[in-house]
């Protein structure tokens, strides 16, 4: 109501009344979403609101705006709030969510930093060059390996159209999936999870499908097949850690890193596995997209297919794959990994408001209690910014 609060972000009109606002438009399309209402207001690139779900959004595709709400550090635009609810949604409990973030008295410096802190810290040490992440890399390197072999992909009928005698047929996103799921899970938690349900993988594709109504809070009543497939995931952890830790040595450093100070803090064992659940989505739920869009764009651009093996071919042997020499030597793989980024990423920042606060050089006020939005595919879809190619593919972009 712009007349009685002058101040406030102008809404985006919705055709459907009351609390349901644009929940629609926005689980049907939500780029096509973001787009239109950007265009509404002319491109200008203003905060503006939309209602969804009966809750106010700010959106903000201002790269200055994105960057003043990241410099603000007091608690006022808080991510953990949102971290909470997810935490809550996907069933930890109020003891387990309060211990997440409890510190003890500093009798060593991990007592003075929270869970949710020492698993980002654990994440960035464990994927920084060196010998953490080349524990990752190994096991990943052997897992992918095994599925190269034809005997092995045809008698995978889910992911196979057809087979001749010295070829088979695969749907790319299946098999990206599957392989990319499968060996993130077994990097991080070793072969004992996927032992204990060997159907692990398939559950985890029904969940991500069907993830955005943990992070939208859809109403329970609705949310069956995602939370059964949560569950299932969920009860494999809780087996999984309910065995001595003697015999899950071949999990990831930071996961058993996380176990120790999960039993320092007395976590329970229903939320210590919901706990690496979260972890699990993660990493299974981010490593699939990008591979699939990076191939898809090289096999439909052969000269640069052709020009990046050749780039990779010296770091990749039977023994090893040398990652120094793909993250300093390989400038197309790495430009064409940057651009795949930049085109195909759908994710958000979100931040909870805990008091009004106005942005620099702008007479808006964005209230207590509402949400901000900062969607990465209206940034990297700046004109402004990346020019009139934008929104086109451009293998030499980042070079």
């Amino acid at each position: 109501m712009p007349y009685f609060y002058p101040n406030d972000p102008i809404e985006y009109p919705y055709s459907i009344p009351f609390i349901a606002g644009h929940l629609y438009s926005f689980f049907n399309n939500s780029h096509q979403l973001l787009e239109d209402s950007r265009l509404y207001f002319k491109n200008s690139r203003t905060p503006y609101a939309l209602t969804v779900a009966g809750q106010i959004w700010y959106i903000i595709t201002s790269p200055c705006d994105v960057a003043s709400i990241y410099k603000i550090n007091d608690g006022t635009c808080s991510y953990d709030i949102f971290v909470e609810t997810v935490m809550e949604t996907i069933g930890i409990t109020e003891d387990g969510i309060r211990k997440a973030y409890q510190t003890k008295s500093k009798k060593s410096e991990k007592d003075d930093k929270h869970l949710v802190r020492l698993c980002k810290e654990y994440q960035i040490a464990q994927l920084s060059p060196g010998v953490k992440f080349d524990e990752l890399v190994n096991p990943a390197v052997e897992y992918i390996s095994a599925f190269l072999d034809l005997n092995v992909l045809a008698k995978r009928t889910n992911w196979s159209d057809s087979t001749q005698s010295d070829a088979v047929t695969v749907s790319l996103y299946e098999f990206i999936s599957e392989v990319f799921i499968g060996l993130g899970q077994e990097a991080y938690f070793g072969k004992l999870l996927s032992k204990i349900d060997t159907d692990l993988v398939s559950s985890f594709k029904v969940f991500d499908a069907l993830a955005w109504q943990v992070l939208y809070q859809y109403p329970k009543p609705f949310c069956g097949t995602m939370l059964a497939a949560k569950l299932k995931i969920g009860s494999a952890l809780e087996e999984y850690f309910s065995t001595p830790v003697e015999d899950r040595q071949d999990a990831a450093w930071m996961i058993l890193e996380l176990e120790k100070d999960m039993k320092r803090l007395g976590v329970s064992s229903h939320d210590k596995a919901l706990f690496f659940f979260q972890l699990y989505w993660s990493v299974c739920g981010n490593n699939r997209k990008g591979p699939f869009w990076m191939l898809a764009y090289m096999l439909f651009d052969p000269p640069l297919f052709e020009r990046i093996q050749q780039e990779v071919a010296p770091a990749v042997t039977a023994e090893r794959i040398d990652t120094e020499h793909l993250l300093t030597l390989c400038p197309y793989l790495n430009a064409v990994w940057d651009e795949t980024l930049h085109k195909t990423t759908f994710a958000a920042s979100v931040r909870f408001l805990t008091k009004d606060i106005s942005l620099p050089n702008s007479p808006l006020i964005l209230r207590k209690g509402n949400r901000i939005i900062m969607p990465q595919r209206q940034l990297h879809f700046n004109e402004k910014i990346l020019g009139a190619n934008a929104t086109t593919f451009n293998a030499k972009r980042f070079i």
